[in-house]
């Protein structure tokens, strides 16, 4: 679900950025670190096997089939947005918050292993 509102957000952003006149080529890449939604995303069959879905998860798949998002693996343990919604460790805490105030690089995109 929080994929589905995050690939909502990407289409308002890449619409504003239209707007003044910076339009994107290629799809914008999105952190997931649950595999299961990336597999599903990207899946073109399996509806039998998915009907318990909520319907707003069709609307990230159809935002990955038009080109429009691109979500990509990332570990569990470099997700800045767990410093959000979990209780973390001293380590991983200061890790998430300099990659949130800028003050480290971001984690590495993991290539996504298609179906």
């Amino acid at each position: 679900i929080e994929a589905c509102k995050a690939a909502l957000q990407v289409v308002w952003l890449r619409r504003i950025l239209a707007a003044f006149g910076h339009h994107q080529k290629g799809p914008t890449p999105l952190g997931e670190d649950n595999r299961a939604c990336i597999l599903m995303s990207e899946a073109s069959g399996q509806k039998d096997r998915v009907k318990h879905i909520d319907l707003r998860v069709w609307s990230l798949k159809e935002k990955v089939a038009e080109g429009v998002v691109r979500l990509h693996a990332v570990a569990t343990n470099y997700m800045p947005a767990d410093i959000f919604t979990k209780a973390l460790p001293q380590p991983a805490f200061e890790r998430h918050r300099a990659v949130l105030q800028g003050l480290a690089r971001p984690p590495p995109m993991l290539p996504v292993v298609p179906l």
